[in-house]
């Protein structure tokens, strides 16, 4: 990760969570949703957590899953521009 980019979690005691915020600058917040499942949902929490913290970006990252598996199958390398 840049040294300019910060990653964190954001979690609200009224439900409110966003599983990867990373801040990149001033003006760029981005919001990231994270799902393993074969029929994933974004949450009213992700929406709430994102206008907490004013994202300027939301992204949502599903990975499916069909069956029980090691963690080097799901591995997998994306980047973030």
């Amino acid at each position: 990760m840049p040294s300019w980019a910060s990653p964190y979690f954001y979690r609200t005691a009224a439900g409110a969570e966003v599983d990867l915020v990373i801040d990149a600058g001033s003006d760029k917040r981005i919001a990231i949703e994270i799902k393993r499942s074969m029929t994933p949902t974004l949450s009213k929490g992700f929406m709430n957590g994102c206008d907490d913290i004013q994202a300027t970006h939301r992204f949502f990252l599903c990975i499916p899953v069909m069956s029980a598996f090691g963690c080097q199958k799901m591995l997998k390398r994306f980047h973030l521009k």
